[in-house]
């Protein structure tokens, strides 16, 4: 038993030893201050620690370009750089410095580049044309979107100039529908009410027969639109326009009349619609 325990116990010994990395001390600045490396021999490409004198964990360092740098919980520096030979760590508005050599295990033959996670060095070409890929398939797929914006917006305008448009007579027809979904309950709603349906008309009429109905008082349009109109839509029409007159001005219109004028608009539209060969003349 001794004698395993003798055979063991340097074994242990030796393992225990080699998993702790050797450290280096060099010197930081003329005021005696050390700072401590691991490992003591950096490698490219390795992460190593720099172990800073407790009088300067608070100092501002300054890295050189192509180094990483890391946070640690008790102030050191974690540092890893991909270019060998001595590397200056310097601080801001001091004059310390801590000079170390970076080595490498690469040859001379091997490219710095090829190393993964590699800082600070110009992309290869390969890189060059994986970027150049990557953007210019975003572009394609930005005009390709563009493409099919454009073809559906042009079917649709074709589409829309196939469809002919609604007559002055069915916009009239239309309007006064809807119109006739809220029917005045009041006097006040029924005056607001003829107002709408006699612009209707007026619209309607003079779109359709090209008279200045909707530009002439009810006197003015009557003079000179009625001898041209149908003899059976003149009388509604004068009392529709009349009635929208008082209601406008008099202030003063039946809810019940309201109601029922609007029977009255539909035979006047369907009496004067003009035939599809004569529209546009009275």
């Amino acid at each position: 038993m001794r004698l395993v325990l003798v055979l063991i116990l340097p074994i242990l010994f030796v393992g225990c030893a080699s998993e702790v990395p050797e450290t280096s001390v060099l010197p930081l600045g003329s005021e005696g201050l050390e700072a401590v490396v691991i490992p003591a021999s950096p490698q490219v490409g390795d992460s190593f620690v720099v172990r800073l004198p407790e009088q300067a964990k608070d100092w501002s360092v300054q890295l050189p370009e192509g180094v990483e740098r890391s946070k640690s919980d008790n102030g050191d520096l974690v540092l890893r750089t991909f270019t060998a030979g001595v590397l200056v760590l310097s601080f801001e508005a001091r004059s310390e410095q801590i000079r170390l050599d970076v080595g490498s295990s690469l040859s001379e033959d091997d490219r710095l580049d090829a190393i993964e996670g590699v800082v600070g060095l110009p992309p290869t070409i390969g890189e060059q044309l994986t970027q150049w890929a990557s953007k210019s398939w975003l572009g394609f797929v930005v005009v390709f979107i563009l493409l099919i914006m454009w073809l559906i917006w042009r079917a649709r305008r074709s589409r829309s100039g196939l469809v002919h448009p609604l007559s002055p007579a069915d916009r009239a027809r239309s309007a006064v529908a809807e119109l006739a979904l809220d029917l005045p309950k009041n006097e006040v709603e029924a005056i607001a009410f003829l107002s709408e349906l006699s612009d209707v008309i007026r619209i309607y009429l003079e779109d359709a027969l090209e008279a200045p109905a909707s530009r002439s008082t009810t006197p003015e349009f009557l003079a000179e639109a009625l001898p041209f109109l149908p003899l059976a839509s003149r009388e509604p029409l004068e009392q529709l326009l009349r009635a929208s007159d008082r209601a406008k001005f008099a202030r003063a219109a039946m809810p019940a009349y309201a109601r029922g004028v609007v029977e009255t608009a539909g035979k006047i539209i369907d009496l004067t619609e003009p035939a599809p060969e004569s529209k546009g003349s009275v």
